[in-house]
């Protein structure tokens, strides 16, 4: 069994649940984003397809790439189309793509910078890609650390790279890949109420503390 599927198959109930939510979440900051509003979407790393279903509910024709057997048959049911895959090995169907997704992927991956040159060279001239990253140093994390705990690393962190906002913005400076728009996903949940406004707030005014995750959107160049 790969680190993928043990990943998928460790997250089951209340966990599966949140991890919905906030692929949701990270979804709808990132159409929030695009320019481009129909066409062709790469998915990658889709996982059951929650962002995936997300988009294709808004017409977009999705196509998903996935390595975990049981993830991709689960992103199926929901009516994606799936190639199972890894992108550190290149499978990645044919395109091009109006717009290329990796959310939460490329901290998987021991090459990320090559995993950001493979997802721009997946869109078509003038298309979108849509990374988001974690934000390993939000505030919880810190004071989690202070208190003595060891929340990063270990033989089942599925993270073998881990980005704050400045790492973040130097993995796109190294790839050569110029960065159109920049937010932070808060780390507030949007189900906790009134409190949503708060998060969002606290989220862009200070992100290195307030974002549980960065998005990123490039824009390839036309030709």
């Amino acid at each position: 069994m790969t680190t993928y599927e043990r990943y998928w198959k460790a997250r089951e109930g209340a966990v599966r649940e949140r991890l919905r939510r906030r692929s949701l979440q990270r979804a709808r900051a990132a159409h929030a984003m695009l320019a481009i509003r129909s066409g062709t979407l790469l998915d990658v790393g889709c996982g059951p397809g929650f962002a995936a279903e997300f988009f294709a509910a808004r017409g977009f024709a999705v196509t998903g790439v996935e390595p975990a057997p049981s993830a991709a048959q689960d992103a199926r049911t929901r009516g994606i189309t799936v190639v199972e895959g890894d992108l550190s090995a290149g499978a990645l169907p044919p395109g091009p793509f109006d717009v290329v997704l990796a959310l939460e992927v490329l901290e998987h991956l021991a090459d990320p910078i090559a995993a950001l040159g493979a997802l721009m060279r997946a869109a078509r001239p003038d298309g979108e890609v849509v990374v988001s990253l974690p934000n390993e140093w939000h505030i919880l994390r810190r004071l989690a650390l202070l208190l003595g705990a060891e929340p990063l690393g270990g033989a089942e962190d599925p993270h073998i790279r881990h980005f704050g906002l400045r790492a973040a913005r130097r993995l796109f400076d190294a790839a050569g890949v110029p960065v159109r728009v920049e937010r932070a996903v808060a780390i507030i949940p949007p189900w906790c109420g009134a409190a949503d406004a708060a998060g969002r707030v606290l989220a862009r005014a200070a992100p290195r503390l307030f974002g549980l995750s960065f998005l990123f959107l490039a824009r390839k160049e036309g030709r």
